[in-house]
């Protein structure tokens, strides 16, 4: 079974915007999946839409949850899952193995 986390690991901010105080324009994030011994991860920056000043959450209030919220709202997360899976069936069973050449004595590739 395949675990799917995220990980925010920096957002961009305007100082001002209108009337508006460190108004997050930029979210950069991984997207990682876990399956026993094997992972992978994408990895991109998600760009916000203008702010509402109705449903305005200053930044120091902001949480990790809001944020993964704009992401999974914003993104396309089952091609996502599906990517990340198809990268683990292929760490799982590689496509293509590096095998010695067969006349060589050296059986280590």
């Amino acid at each position: 079974m395949i675990n799917y986390s995220w990980v925010i690991s920096q957002l961009d901010t305007a100082p001002q915007e209108g009337n508006l105080n460190d108004v997050v324009k930029t979210v950069h994030w991984r997207y990682k999946a876990v399956d026993g011994d094997y992972q992978a991860e994408t990895y991109s920056s998600f760009a916000c839409g203008e702010p509402s000043p109705n449903d305005f959450t200053a930044y120091p209030d902001l949480t990790e949850q809001d944020v993964i919220g704009w992401l999974e709202s914003g993104l396309d997360i089952d091609s996502m899952k599906e990517s990340l899976a198809n990268q683990i069936e292929a760490l799982k069973n590689p496509p293509i193995v590096v095998k010695p050449l067969p006349w060589s004595e050296n059986t280590e590739a």
